[in-house]
């Protein structure tokens, strides 16, 4: 019984051999199973930023802040009412001085232009008949000079008499308009006491005054500029005194910038000034300073300071005009221009243990300097020593960099 149970465990470690060895045949080898731990490259590069250290000039000055306003805005508004025929701009338009933006029905106008018309011919008739008339035809200037000689002495006596109270209010004045009329009859020309009596002198002011009012029909640009909040349309009933839209005159734009205090007595009018808004990040327009408010305001101790900007400067990619009044806009006002001074970009400088350093980028690698600073300004600081004209500072990607740090400049 023994034996059969021997050959029966023979071949089964025989089959369990067999397979093992297979499966080893198939296996890769141990080294290949676990990759090698990889090397960490302590040569790694960083992509950095250089610029370039230079001699210039280093302008210093006063920061502020405003917004953008027009040179000139005014009202378009109609001296005379009724309804709107012709509507010949539209929100943004450019228009030329003299320009017609608007027309109001002239046909009442007309009407009372040609009336005022006649009436100044017959008036001028009337004129020319009575400058004919022997009785105006001369003055007897003698006469005339005793009659106001005896009118003045009678107002003297009269004017005495109702200080005194012996006379009543009534006999005065009836005193003092004779004195005045001859006076008055004494000094006037004959030609306007003609034009006077005939009525040419009321006729000819309602002759001017209708002409005027049918040229009002024709709103008119008064200078050349650009047409804002426009609310005229044909058909619709413009009212005297009501505006119909505004106008701009975008040629110069101005900002009003509040100055501190102890920075007022730095600024004077034509000082420079750089202008930079949001809306046209990395671009500089240059301005100059146009008027300076002799006063400080006794609540936020500011002084006003009026900067002018012409807008005639071509901005990188834009039309002038998209520079609109109401931007927000901030400025910087010269007040010293440093001649020939080293400089480097803000961004270049750094703080270590409280001392204040740059990269330098030499062959590949930067390299650690601490600097001395001077001057500086919103985009320059000027160096006094550590680094030399002509060397190359890093001013990007250098925040984590360290001594001998590989770099390269990036794209």
């Amino acid at each position: 019984r023994r034996l059969p149970l021997a050959f029966l465990i023979v071949p089964v470690s025989c089959g369990l051999f067999l397979t093992w060895a297979l499966l080893s045949a198939f296996r890769p080898p141990a080294a290949a199973s676990a990759p090698e731990e990889k090397k960490i490259d302590l040569d790694i590069a960083f992509p950095v930023k250089p610029a370039v250290v230079c001699r210039g000039r280093l302008v210093k000055g006063v920061t502020s802040s405003g917004l953008l306003r027009p040179a000139r805005m005014v009202e378009l508004v109609p001296r005379v009412s009724g309804e709107i025929v012709a509507a010949r701009a539209y929100e943004g338009k450019e228009v030329t001085k003299g320009e017609i933006v608007a027309i109001i029905d002239k046909a009442e106008y007309r009407l009372a232009y040609e009336r005022a018309s006649s009436a100044l011919l017959a008036a001028q008739i009337e004129y020319r008949t009575l400058s004919t008339s022997p009785f105006l035809q001369t003055m007897d200037t003698t006469q005339a000079r005793r009659d106001l000689e005896a009118a003045r002495e009678n107002f003297q006596r009269v004017r005495t008499a109702y200080a005194a109270g012996r006379i009543d209010g009534p006999a005065f004045f009836r005193a003092q308009r004779e004195y005045e009329a001859t006076r008055a009859y004494l000094s006037v020309k004959r030609e306007d006491v003609i034009a006077n009596k005939s009525g040419l002198a009321l006729a000819r002011e309602a002759y001017e005054r209708a002409k005027l009012e049918l040229e009002a029909t024709e709103l008119r640009a008064p200078f050349a500029g650009r047409i804002a909040a426009w609310e005229a349309a044909v058909g619709m009933q413009a009212h005297a005194g009501h505006a119909l839209c505004s106008l701009v005159d975008l040629s110069k734009v101005l900002i009003d910038a509040d100055i501190i205090e102890g920075e007022a007595g730095k600024i004077h009018p034509g000082n420079g000034a750089v202008i930079s808004c949001m809306a046209f990040p990395g671009e500089r327009f240059s301005g100059t300073v146009r008027t300076v408010s002799p006063l400080i305001d006794v609540k936020t101790r500011m002084m006003k300071a009026t900067v002018e900007l012409a807008m005639q400067q071509i901005v990188r990619n834009a039309p002038p005009h998209l520079l609109r009044p109401g931007m927000f806009a901030s400025v910087l006002i010269e007040t010293d221009r440093l001649e020939r001074r080293l400089l480097v970009p803000r961004e270049a400088l750094l703080m270590r243990d409280l001392r204040q350093l740059v990269f330098t980028m030499e062959k590949g690698v930067a390299k650690w300097h601490y600097v001395e600073t001077g001057d500086e300004n919103r985009e320059f600081v000027e160096i006094r020593s550590g680094v030399a004209e002509g060397d190359t500072v890093i001013v990007e990607g250098h925040q984590a960099l360290a001594h001998d740090a590989r770099v390269f400049v990036k794209e």
